[in-house]
């Protein structure tokens, strides 16, 4: 067979249920070695991500509460043989400062855990949808 290389790869929004569970599938690893693959040598990645304030526990910013921080996921990226090109805070979201206590679904349009509660979805709306990383990274 011959495998078809592509010039670019997307993960939107993707990341945090790739790395929860990459304790028990390896999922990261092998949907950042399968991208590798399929690069061609000049091939870029692009991340759009959840992200985790850089002085969140480690443990919870895993990726089960929907969030990652910034600095893994260059370190993820640069670990499976990609290089780290540079970076757009155009879905920034300063408003979005979760907690240990917050999970990124609290947010519109998901509004989890607010259910009919007026309140709790203006709280929500207020800070509007989560703060993300825009990464670009290179096939090294």
């Amino acid at each position: 067979h011959t495998i078809h290389k592509v010039d670019r790869v997307l993960f939107i929004r993707a990341l945090h249920n790739l790395n929860r569970f990459e304790s028990d599938a390896q999922t990261m690893t092998g949907a950042l070695a399968a991208a590798h693959m399929l690069l061609k040598d000049d091939g870029k990645i692009g991340v759009v991500q959840h992200r985790a304030p850089e002085t969140a526990d480690d443990a919870w910013a895993d990726g089960s509460a929907g969030y990652l921080k910034q600095s893994t996921v260059i370190a993820l990226f640069e670990q499976a043989g990609f290089r780290f090109v540079a970076k757009s805070e155009v879905n920034a979201n300063d408003k979005d400062q979760p907690s240990a206590a917050d999970i990124v679904w609290r947010l519109p349009p998901t509004y989890f855990g607010a259910g009919e509660d007026a309140d709790k979805r203006a709280a929500a709306d207020a800070i509007g949808e989560s703060d993300r990383m825009t990464l670009l990274f290179e096939k090294q």
